[in-house]
């Protein structure tokens, strides 16, 4: 082999290494809650990830908030909390925020919400316990509804832009991390806005105790 193409190789092999193979994306959007002045907050992770690992979005022009994404205080075979636990926003708080919880010693995940439909329940976790959203099932659609509630019906509710972060799962092992296609904005009732991912208000404590896990992991 020359010289010449064992540089080639080198530089196709250094390029393969540092990018990314896929363009992963979260999508966060608006819609109607099925009634005037209602709606729904949602999320959809693209085909190339395993599932949403935690989320921050920002709401401006809400009247009501209510936090409603799969969560389950006891899953008698997780032996603790399930679903979108960790850090989770109170009911009205503007930045909707939650995290499955990667930070505990024996993580108990649930893999491909935003990606498909189930329920914490259908998961390898035995019956549910306590305090259960969005039901007693934990039940969950595509896309997954994070939040729901009420607007003036002059002023829609809108995501705001710069108050948007989120992390998927990159395997079946825990691993989250950043979507390398980034985020994606559906406002409601507008169109798909690209974004950055830009750390929400409430997110950052999240983010960073996550990302602090990741890395002694």
């Amino acid at each position: 082999m020359t010289v010449r193409n064992s540089l080639f190789v080198a530089m196709m092999i250094l390029a393969a290494a540092v990018s990314p193979a896929t363009a992963a994306t979260i999508t966060y959007g608006l819609r109607s809650g099925g009634a005037p002045g209602t709606y729904e907050l949602t999320a959809q992770v693209s085909e190339d990830t395993f599932g949403l690992a935690q989320y921050a979005v920002t709401l401006q022009g809400a009247t009501t908030i209510e936090h409603v994404s799969p969560s389950a205080a006891f899953a008698s075979g997780a032996g603790g909390p399930i679903g979108f636990t960790f850090a989770r926003s109170a009911n009205g708080a503007p930045v909707v925020s939650a995290a499955q919880d990667i930070t505990a010693a024996t993580p108990k995940l649930v893999y491909n919400i935003g990606k498909q439909a189930g329920a914490l329940a259908d998961a390898p976790n035995g019956p549910l316990f306590g305090a259960t959203t969005p039901d007693a099932t934990g039940s969950y659609g595509l896309p997954v509804v994070l939040a729901k509630g009420t607007f003036a019906q002059s002023a829609p509710p809108v995501i705001v832009a710069s108050g948007v972060d989120g992390l998927i799962f990159s395997n079946q092992q825990g691993s989250a991390v950043r979507a390398d296609g980034g985020i994606l904005i559906n406002q409601y009732p507008s169109g798909v806005i690209p974004e950055p991912a830009t750390v929400a208000l409430g997110g950052l404590a999240m983010v960073g105790l996550l990302g602090m896990r990741r890395r002694s992991a």
